[in-house]
């Protein structure tokens, strides 16, 4: 239920040649965040002295506080602010010169970064 928006909102109003690392991030992200789920939880269950059941209560818990804050990143994400927001630096990635790896960074600064 996630995944999909999240992909979305990554490469949604992105010119065509970055929108494979906008993809790339996200499933990354993705990837990072469910094995630190795992970790976590594992953890919290195995960090308790309990017992098995009573402390799967807290990792549950844990998941549902954290299915919260998705489902709140999500609203946010697909907001009408997020759109314009992911429109505009679109069109600011389309038109930077194809030199410029960070579009709005002065030329002196790049150029000082590899002398």
């Amino acid at each position: 239920m996630v995944s999909p928006p999240v992909s979305h909102t990554a490469v949604s109003g992105l010119p065509l040649d970055q929108v494979g690392v906008a993809g790339a991030l996200a499933a990354s992200a993705r990837q990072f965040g469910s094995a630190i789920g795992v970790a976590v939880t594992g953890s919290i269950v195995a960090g308790s002295s309990a017992g098995f059941v009573h402390s799967s209560h807290a990792a549950w818990v844990v998941i549902g506080a954290c299915g919260v804050a998705v489902l709140a990143l999500g609203l946010i994400s697909t907001s009408g602010w997020a759109r314009d927001a992911a429109a505009r630096n679109g069109r600011r990635l389309a038109t930077a010169p194809q030199g410029d790896p960070l579009p709005g960074r002065s030329a002196d600064r790049i150029e000082a970064r590899t002398e």
